[in-house]
């Protein structure tokens, strides 16, 4: 009897089962309700530059529900069971402007994008450095040198400028074809600035894209102010000398890690000096140099540099010697 009081029981319980999921589906946040109102938003992130080129790893952000995914290796991103909500759907990726574009559905069910992101600039070297250069044996000059590489691969940077926060005075660099890099040299006097104070403060590297999206890719400071004076050059005084001279100078011992660098240059016809020959990396304590190379005839002037580890300089005062047919 039990048996069949059991099995009476079993069926009535499975057709309640297959009533209920028969039953419509009228909650309208039900993902089975053919009449439900959420949305699909779906898209592709690319490349600013051409060729487009899929980005992977992009944070994607639907921000009317905080709902987030991730790009895969396809730059393909989908968003599901969203409200359609007019709102920003937003970008974020290491090595790319952050962006964001305005999602309106219009009554659409699905909406499908294509995006680019932009890619930052990217300091690949910033040298930032003092120099000091001796007009006389009590006159000098002060400057300061920055050297900045910088990289952008949509192409689309438009002004860098250069700035220290700490003492008020900012300024551009200006791109050399030449070196192929963004560089200025200014002299302290003209910020009216001693040559101490331009120690130890960050010069911030900030770069301006053709949308006039700014960002700071770098900063350094410069670590010190060579003083002293290189004195002593022979051939100097406009004497003669030999095709190939020996370079000599009085002993400097300014108390750091330093080499010696001599720059030479001809005067040409017109009486102005161009480069002739720089020698680089001379050991520090040397006190001469030299030439292996005999020079070619004509009118010289020559100067020493002494630069530290950091690239800080001091430069002697200028010499002029003659080498003769």
């Amino acid at each position: 009897m039990k048996t069949v009081v059991y099995a009476i029981i079993l069926i009535i319980f499975i057709q309640i089962m297959l009533f209920r999921c028969d039953a419509p589906r009228n909650n309208p946040l039900d993902p089975q309700n053919p009449h439900n109102s959420f949305v699909v938003l779906e898209g592709v992130v690319q490349t600013f530059s051409v060729p487009r080129n899929s980005i992977a790893g992009v944070d994607v952000l639907w921000k009317n529900s905080g709902a987030t995914t991730i790009t895969d290796e396809n730059g393909y991103f989908r968003f599901e069971e969203i409200l359609p909500k007019d709102d920003w759907l937003m970008f974020e990726k290491e090595g790319f402007h952050d962006d964001s574009i305005f999602i309106n559905w219009n009554q659409l069910n699905k909406v499908s994008i294509q995006h680019f992101l932009n890619a930052r600039p990217r300091l690949r070297k910033l040298d930032l450095y003092s120099v000091v250069k001796s007009r006389s044996p009590s006159l000098k000059d002060f400057e300061v040198a920055i050297r900045a590489e910088i990289t952008d691969p949509d192409v689309d940077i438009d002004s860098v400028f250069w700035q220290v926060p700490d003492l008020g005075i900012d300024g551009s660099l200006r791109y050399n074809p030449d070196l192929e890099l963004y560089d200025l040299t200014f002299a302290t006097a003209d910020y009216g600035l001693q040559f101490g104070e331009i120690v130890g403060h960050d010069f911030i590297i900030l770069v301006q894209d053709k949308f006039d999206k700014r960002i700071e890719v770098g900063r350094e400071q410069i670590k010190r102010v060579i003083l002293g004076t290189i004195s002593g050059l022979s051939p100097a005084n406009q004497s003669t000398a030999p095709p190939m001279p020996v370079f000599g100078w009085s002993k400097f011992q300014p108390g750091f890690s330093h080499t010696f660098t001599i720059d030479l240059q001809i005067f040409n016809d017109d009486g102005l000096p161009e480069p002739y020959l720089e020698i680089e990396d001379i050991p520090q304590g040397a006190e001469n140099y030299e030439l292996t190379t005999p020079l070619i005839p004509g009118n010289y002037v020559w100067a020493l540099w002494a630069i530290d580890s950091f690239g800080n300089r001091i430069r002697s005062q200028l010499a002029r010697f003659t080498v003769n047919e």
